[in-house]
């Protein structure tokens, strides 16, 4: 049976829509460089570095960092404690105000330390699965479709598969959304036919043939929309190029 006990951890939250963020130390209040140290190189000579540790969270993957609540630096520091009072941290007595008292800007993280940001952190984690699951079950030309819809080639389906994966684990609620968009189908057809050539753009105008299609990619689609009889003759015409 697992030791694990989630009492023991303190986690932290990443807040910004930025794809990463990454800190290995910081200036607090009183002007002192503040970093934990994890990490010893020796330079020629003997002469030895100590390495500051680096704290990164990313948009992708790793949008929460899980720190045991006793953990501390090779100096006897408390992690848990540089990071709450981490200036880009929600709450830290460190954060730069103006002379109201207020933040001079957003947060980059925050300690989960409520039901209410769990609950948070655990919605993220389900719309991610939910994002990841489905483009692993989006099969045949369902798979194709989505996959011209984000501007990807099938030539080679475990490469196109794996791009989409990446897609759906960096902005799940947007892969969710465009997956089931209604201009999903003249989107896929738009992507495929400037990618093949069957739709080039000349001057300011997207060209079948000698047919203007419209000025801008949203002009094309939202024709393609609304023109039924436009869009199953530029599909067939796209299909038969490939």
């Amino acid at each position: 049976m697992s030791n694990f006990n989630p009492d023991n951890y303190v986690y932290f939250a990443y807040l910004r829509p930025n794809s990463h963020y990454s800190t290995n130390g910081y200036e607090n209040k009183d002007g002192d460089i503040i970093q934990v140290f994890d990490k010893v190189r020796y330079l020629k000579g003997g002469e030895k570095i100590l390495i500051p540790k680096r704290f990164s969270f990313n948009k992708r993957s790793n949008r929460q960092l899980r720190i045991p609540l006793n953990a501390k630096d090779m100096h006897g520091n408390s992690i848990v404690e540089f990071l709450r009072n981490h200036p880009e941290c929600e709450g830290s007595p460190n954060s730069k105000v103006n002379d109201q008292g207020q933040r001079l800007y957003a947060p980059w993280f925050k300690e989960v330390n409520s039901n209410r940001d769990a609950e948070i952190v655990l919605k993220q984690a389900k719309i991610k699965r939910e994002a990841e699951n489905l483009a692993l079950g989006l099969d045949g030309d369902e798979f194709i479709e989505v996959c011209h819809s984000f501007g990807l080639s099938t030539s080679k389906e475990t490469i196109a598969r794996h791009r989409l994966l990446e897609y759906a684990a960096a902005d799940p609620t947007s892969f969710i959304e465009n997956v089931n968009a209604t201009e999903r189908k003249p989107k896929a057809i738009f992507n495929e036919g400037v990618r093949i050539g069957t739709i080039k753009k000349r001057g300011y105008m997207y060209k079948w043939g000698d047919f203007d299609l419209g000025s801008t990619e949203k002009a094309v689609i939202e024709r393609l929309l609304e023109d039924k009889k436009l869009f199953d003759q530029l599909s067939k015409a796209v299909n038969k190029e490939k």
